[in-house]
């Protein structure tokens, strides 16, 4: 997962529809920073939406979205 960055709330916006309307696997948090996969970067470029690679995404910031998953329902 690579931390990302949208250049504004318009762009954000858009970015965020794009990426969860093609199912993919993402995290956003209130700084306005953004985990995607790499099919999430590649997507965001062919819809020609501006964004910035802050860089990899850490295991701390990670861990959560693995506790989730890993719960028993």
């Amino acid at each position: 997962m690579t931390l990302i960055r949208f250049k504004d709330k318009e762009t954000e916006r858009r970015g965020l529809g794009c990426l969860m309307a093609s199912g993919l696997p993402g995290k956003t948090w209130r700084n306005g920073e953004t985990a995607v996969p790499k099919a999430g970067l590649e997507l965001l470029s062919k819809q020609s939406i501006a964004f910035e690679v802050i860089g990899e995404a850490g295991y701390e910031r990670l861990t959560s979205l693995r506790d989730i998953a890993a719960e028993t329902v």
